[in-house]
Parts: structure tokens; sequence; C-alpha cells
């Protein structure tokens, strides 16, 4: 229908780039269930802070309730952002912190926060994908199913 329901904030501001990631960082921390190695989350919570540094932050926001748009936006920078040699992270946050980088950009109140994208040249060594902390990765193309979905081992 085209209505086009997102606004877009390039935050070049350090001290709000700083609060971005303090924010995704004591988020990641409290994440970690009772009883798991608090130090495993705090190497993820640093990791993910320090991804905000040297990258280009844009915080993509929808009108409340309409966020299909904005997600669609969200995938097309991104794949724009990889075919031009770039390295694009999509942060996601919680209900409570969505609402307080709503308020922090100022952001009319019938919007809310989808995700905060970091665009910037990628790492030299990449994302290792076998230490991923939520598991290894299912094998290539397990997903994919012809016709009718068939249980892969």
């Amino acid at each position: 229908m085209n209505s086009q329901p997102w606004e877009f904030v390039i935050v070049q501001d350090q001290a709000l780039v700083d609060k971005l990631a303090d924010l995704k960082y004591n988020l990641t921390l409290n994440m970690a269930p009772p009883g798991t190695d608090k130090e495993s989350f705090k190497e993820r919570a640093d990791a993910q802070k320090n991804s905000f540094r040297n990258a280009s932050i844009l915080a993509v926001f929808n009108k409340t309730g309409q966020d299909a748009s904005a997600w669609a936006a969200i995938e097309n920078i991104s794949l724009a952002a990889v075919a031009e040699g770039l390295g694009s992270g999509i942060t996601f946050y919680a209900p409570e912190e969505r609402s307080m980088i709503t308020k922090l950009l100022e952001l009319p109140v019938n919007y809310e926060l989808s995700a905060v994208l970091k665009i910037g040249m990628p790492g030299e060594e990449g994302y290792d994908r076998d230490k991923n902390p939520n598991g290894p990765r299912r094998p290539e193309f397990s997903w994919l199913h012809k016709n009718k979905y068939k249980k892969t081992e």
C-alpha cells in the first residue's frame, strides 16, 4: 500500500553512539540465565559494544504496529551494503531499551525502534561461526526442502 511507515536516523554524535552501545552491553549482560558462566556473556557483551566503533550507525524506526516495511528496508540496506563490500550488523534491543532509544533520538510517540544497523568495513578476522555461543551452524542447505518438508538429521 506504499504507506512508507519508517523513519531513519543516522547517529553521528559519539555520545549517542556510546549510549546505544552501552544499552546493548547491559542488555546482553542481563540476558545471562542464572547459573551460567557470566564471563562468556561479558565477552559477548564486550564484542557487541566494540562493534559500534568505527561503524556508521543507522537507527530504523517504524510507526507503531507497522514493522514489516521497516524490516524489508533493513534487509535491503544490509544487502546493498554487502554488495558494496561493507559489513552489516543488525542490533536488536528489548522493548524497554527500544522505548529508551525512541526517546533518546526524539522520535514521536507513535514510532518505535525496529533495530539499529551498523555498517562499516568488515573486520579482518570476521565472525568465527564455529565458535557461535548459540551452538553450531546447521549443515549447509539443511533448511532447504523440495515440494514438502523433509526432516534432516
